[in-house]
This record gives structure tokens, sequence and C-alpha cells, in this order.
């Protein structure tokens, strides 16, 4: 006979409230240089633009009536504040728990935000609008439009979930097809999306795996350049033979630290203390559970 489950208890009220920013008190204090982030120029420039789309997360103060702990959303929260807002549109959660709301999300990878670009462009949004309201010069606009030209559908598709840096495109595209797709498979299974990674793969591929290159001509420098290349390749292959013995066992003990730092967050009574007396700690502590690639 099967069992009935209880039925699964949200973790906030569904409906959206407006909330006096006053009555919310922030769980940390960020560092003075936090206004000056690309991040937070982009979130305050959308903020203006089109105002708030992702709600506030806050949780009922159990010590103040009629105030809240904001449990996600310090960013939007001095946007607001800065644009001179009053209020604030929240889900109120039902646990006071600030780690699920910054490490469980489905971010935005880099090439479902040019997708979107894609999308806007196609569908008439002009270039400056788009620029004005991600905080982003007309340029880089025009050049994340432009981003996957060259690049192959199956490269695309095993991208599609990864943050890959702009940087590294420019190399895939000097890539023959079968050669840029085991490039980015090597990449995605090392989970090394770095621009020094690329240029190191590009660079050790061979000839017939790269588009040639119009009125190219070997130098001496070109000789010498490769020589110092493959040097350095040898010392980074052993480096990283080093690495690997040490890895397991460094990652284990690391894996256990980031859980129990975790628990500690979810008490809310140890994050005020933190943020009232060890605030550094606090920025490094978040820094740690919100790392996605620990």
């Amino acid at each position: 006979m099967k069992k009935n489950n209880p039925p699964i208890k949200a973790a906030f009220n569904p409906r959206i409230y407006f909330i006096e920013i006053n009555q919310i008190t922030p769980l940390k204090i960020f560092h003075s240089k936090f206004k000056t982030s690309k991040k937070y120029r982009q979130i305050l420039q959308s903020v203006k633009a089109i105002g708030l789309v992702e709600p506030l997360i806050v949780f009922p103060d159990p010590q103040k009536e009629n105030n809240y702990l904001l449990l996600d959303g310090y960013s939007r929260l001095i946007a607001l504040q800065s644009c001179g807002q009053t209020q604030a549109k929240c889900l109120i959660s039902t646990l006071d728990d600030t780690y699920s709301y910054n490490s469980k999300v489905n971010r935005l990878a880099s090439i479902q935000g040019v997708h979107m670009i894609i999308r806007a462009m196609k569908a008439g949004v002009p270039v400056n609008e788009l620029a004005h309201a991600l905080n982003l010069a007309p340029q880089t606009i025009i050049n994340k439009f432009n981003l996957l030209t060259g690049i192959c559908d199956e490269s695309i598709k095993i991208m599609a979930d990864q943050e890959v840096p702009l940087g590294v495109f420019p190399f895939l595209r000097q890539m023959k097809k079968l050669r840029q797709l085991d490039v980015v498979t090597c990449m995605k299974n090392l989970q090394d999306f770095s621009v020094r990674h690329a240029r190191f793969l590009k660079d050790t591929s061979n000839e017939n795996e790269l588009i040639p290159l119009k009125n190219k001509k070997n130098t001496a420098a070109d000789t010498a350049s490769m020589a110092q290349l493959k040097r350095e390749i040898s010392n980074l292959r052993i480096k990283q033979k080093n690495i690997f013995q040490t890895f397991t066992i460094d990652s284990l003990k690391l894996t256990s630290i980031k859980h129990f730092i975790k628990r500690l967050l979810n008490n809310v009574e140890i994050v005020k203390w933190l943020a009232e007396h060890e605030n550094e700690y606090l920025i490094e502590f978040n820094n740690l559970v919100n790392n996605d690639k620990i």
C-alpha cells in the first residue's frame, strides 16, 4: 500500500507585497566600492529604465513588528534607494533561509544573454535603447549581436548553459568545425572556459585544424614563439599532474567546510552578529557559499 506523502510546503507566499523600504533590514553590508561595480551599475540602470523586475525576498523580523529582514536582493534594494523609491515589491519567505535564494539560481548564461539581444534587435528594439537599459556601450551590443557568427550549431548547444567570456569566441572562430567542437567539449569537461585556456587550445591545434589566415607569412619570430610555447606547455603539464594528485582531498575538505558555513549562515542570529562585529568575515563567507564552482 502506497504511503500518502505530505504536501510540499511553499518556501514563500506567492502574493507580491509592496513594503516600505525603511521597514526592510539588510543582513549583510557590502564593501564601500560596491556601488562602482559593473554588476551594480547594470542593475541600477535597469531599475531606472524599466523598474524593479525581480521582487526582493524578505522574512518577518521576529524582534520588530511590521519589519522585515532582507534575504535576497541587496543590490536591487540599494538601486531602489538610489532612485528615490520608498516602496519595494517583495515576496515574503516562510523560512529564514538566506542560502537557497542566492545559490539555487538558474543564472543567465552568456549565450542565453546573446540570444535575448538578438531577438530584441530582430523585433526592432533600437541599439541605443538596449545599451541604455543594460548599461553597455552601443558597440558592445553590436558585438554581442554578432558574437555567434562563425560558431557551429553543435558548439553553441554545448556552451548554451555555460558562462563563457566574450574573449573566447574570437579563438573559436579561427578553428574549423571539428576542432571547434573538440575544443568546446574539452573546455566543458574541464569546466574551464577562460580566455587563456581557449588561446592555449587554439595555439596547440594543427594547421589543418585552423581556418587559414590570408597573406600570413611565417617568420623567425613565429618559429621562436612556437618553440617557447611548446616549452611552456610541457611545464604546464607537469604542474597539472601535481595539482591532480592533491585535488580530490582538497576538494573534499573544501566541500565539508562550505556545508558547515551554509548552516551557520542559515541562522539569522549568527548572521546579525557577524554583520555587527565581523562584517569582513560575513562578506567572505557569503562569497564562499555563493560560489557555484566549489
